[in-house]
């Protein structure tokens, strides 16, 4: 079979499994919300992360309206996306400043969050693109990831509240539940990977809403 037209497959497969809605949009706007929040407005450099949510925030929701509003399908798909990798970068920046609260990080602490986080972005992009273009790939399974790891980070608060931790063995474990999700929410990667072969491919979108068909 012909590279394009497995790529093509693939690509509307995944469409297939999660139809793209204004549901979808307004969700994100939430999810930006929750997971942003605090890391914004607590903390050290609260004064320079509290506008920068801000303006992302608003900027985000104003785009998804763009979207709703002017039927642009296309940029689904982009959107959901940008929306993920936010999610996930404030969930990094919870990481700093979680393990920010009783000292100052140094230079090779926050060196060695950052490389964790790079290699997993790029070994999940190498292996997405990897998935796109085989013509036995199988179905997405990250939601079933974090149905699984969401409960364990559960258990893993539950028994810490339970076992009286020391602060310092609570910030390790915010710290380390934070970095997760940030891993979690680079899910959105594999968003972006589809837009580029939408656009490259010209590829039809699926959508659920009757009112953006």
């Amino acid at each position: 079979m012909d590279n394009q037209l497995i790529i093509e497959k693939n690509i509307k497969d995944f469409m297939k499994e999660k139809p793209y809605s204004i549901k979808m949009i307004k969700d994100e706007w939430f999810l930006i919300i929750f997971f942003g929040l605090l890391p914004a407005v607590f903390g050290i450099y609260n004064y320079i992360t509290f506008p920068l949510f801000a303006i992302t925030t608003v900027g985000m929701i104003v785009w998804g309206h763009k979207i709703i509003k002017n039927n642009i399908i296309q940029q689904f798909i982009l959107y959901i996306g940008t929306s993920l990798l936010i999610v996930s970068i404030e969930c990094l920046l919870g990481v700093f400043k979680v393990f920010s609260i009783n000292r100052v990080m140094t230079l090779m602490e926050i060196f060695l969050i950052l490389i964790i986080y790079i290699t997993f972005m790029t070994i999940y992009s190498i292996s997405y693109i990897r998935k796109v273009n085989q013509s036995n790939s199988k179905k997405n399974k990250s939601g079933l990831t974090f149905i699984f790891v969401a409960p364990l980070m559960g258990i893993l608060v539950g028994r810490s509240l339970k076992d009286n931790i020391s602060n310092d063995q609570a910030i390790l474990l915010l710290g380390l539940i934070s970095l997760i999700l940030s891993i979690l929410m680079g899910v959105g990667i594999k968003y972006i990977i589809n837009h580029y072969y939408i656009k490259k491919y010209q590829i039809e979108m699926i959508t659920e809403d009757s009112e953006l068909c």
